[in-house]
């Protein structure tokens, strides 16, 4: 899948609270879905002030169900509304960063190719950091913790994501599998 970054081509957001709205993407069939994008309201773990951005369907009691598969007729579009809502929201909460988890490696490794993909258009927005063993950690739990295994991969560290480092870091057991994006004052 193959995704074009661009804040001119995004769905309307219904902004519900600054850190929360929604907006209708066009399924595949035909038939429009309401998907809902949430930061949270505290930051993560071990992790200041990086706070989580979540987006998917509801269920009945407005939660997130962010393990459900949608086919998007466009994934482009859908990612640009995200990663704009992301844009936005820093721009109230300039001191905040935005994390991005995919919930799986599978989805975090479909965020790392969007990002590399759309490395140009991001760092001019965004200043972006990468964080690797953590999220698999807390994902699984402890029974990652076999030897041998890299100690400092495991350590909640944020590296500068430049396009070095993107090349560097795509192996599935070692990538970057949380992203955040912090305000980059280069973009007005």
């Amino acid at each position: 899948m193959f995704v074009k970054l661009d804040f001119e081509k995004v769905y309307q957001v219904e902004f519900e609270k600054r850190n929360e709205g929604f907006f209708y993407t066009v399924l595949r069939n035909g038939k429009k879905k309401r998907i809902k994008i949430q930061i949270a309201d505290k930051p993560q773990p071990l992790l200041d002030g990086a706070y989580n951005l979540a987006f998917g369907p509801v269920d009945r009691k407005g939660r997130i169900k962010d393990m459900v598969s949608v086919k998007h007729t466009d994934y482009s579009m859908v990612f640009s509304t995200i990663l704009k809502f992301a844009k936005d929201y820093l721009e109230w909460y300039p001191y905040h960063m935005v994390g991005l988890d995919g919930s799986t490696n599978s989805r975090a490794y479909v965020y790392f190719r969007m990002i590399k993909q759309n490395y140009d258009f991001l760092s001019e927005r965004f200043d972006m950091y990468g964080i690797k063993y953590y999220m698999r950690v807390k994902r699984k739990g402890p029974e990652l913790y076999d030897n041998p295994f890299d100690a400092t991969d495991v350590a909640c560290s944020y590296y500068k994501l430049l396009r070095n480092e993107l090349d560097n870091n795509r192996d599935l057991e070692k990538m970057f599998n949380y992203f955040v994006f912090k305000n980059n004052e280069k973009y007005d």
